[in-house]
C-alpha cells in the first residue's frame, strides 16, 4: 500500500531553516562539552576489526555441510507413489433425467384436459415438484462432473425418488 505524498510547503521550510539558525540554539550548541578519545581505545578497536572470525566461519560451513547432506539422503529415500481411481458407471450423472420425459407426458395430457390439472392438489403437486427440481440442478453443479462425495449423490438420489414419486400422483390424478 503506497501513502499518498505530500509536499510541504516552501514557507514551512523557511520556518524549519529560521528555527535552526536562532541565537539561542547556536549558543546551546558552542556550550556542548567536546571529548576525544584515548589513543589506546582507538588501538583496541582496530585490534578487534583486525581478528579473523575463522572460528565462527568454520562453525557455519560445519552446520552447512551437515544440513545439506542431511537433506539429500533424506529426499534420496522417498518415493512418488501415485494410484488411479476409477469411477463407477453407476455414480456418474446421467444426462436424461427420465423424470423430465414423466412430467413431459403428463403435461401433454394436461393440454388436452385442462379440467384435471386446475385442481389445487395438482399445482400443488406441481409447485412441489418445481421446487425439486430446482434442488436437483443445484445439487448436480454443486457435485460437479466426478461425483467425489457419497453424500451428495445419496441426497440427488434422494430428491430423484421424491421426483418420481410425485410425478406418480400426478399421473393417477389425471
Amino acid at each position: 500500500m503506497n501513502l499518498p505524498e505530500y509536499e510541504p510547503s516552501d514557507k514551512i521550510w523557511q520556518n524549519i531553516e529560521a528555527k535552526l539558525n536562532e541565537d539561542a540554539l547556536r549558543q546551546a550548541l558552542k556550550s556542548l562539552p567536546e571529548y576525544e578519545p584515548k589513543d589506546e581505545l582507538w588501538q583496541k578497536v582496530s585490534s578487534k576489526l583486525n581478528k579473523s572470525n575463522f572460528g565462527y566461519v568454520k562453525w557455519v560451513a560445519a552446520a552447512s555441510i551437515i544440513i545439506f547432506i542431511s537433506v539429500y539422503f533424506s529426499q534420496k529415500n522417498n518415493e512418488i507413489k501415485y494410484t488411479k481411481q476409477q469411477i463407477e458407471p453407476e455414480l456418474l450423472l446421467s444426462e436424461n433425467d427420465l423424470s423430465e420425459y414423466g412430467y413431459e407426458e403428463i403435461m401433454k395430457i394436461c393440454n388436452e384436459d385442462k379440467i384435471v390439472c386446475e385442481k389445487p392438489e395438482f399445482k400443488a403437486l406441481e409447485t412441489e415438484l418445481e421446487e425439486l427440481n430446482t434442488a436437483s440442478t443445484e445439487l448436480k453443479e454443486a457435485i460437479g462432473k466426478y461425483n467425489t462425495e457419497p453424500e451428495l449423490i445419496t441426497q440427488l438420489a434422494q430428491i430423484e425418488n421424491q421426483k418420481s414419486d410425485i410425478i406418480r400422483k400426478m399421473a393417477a390424478q389425471i
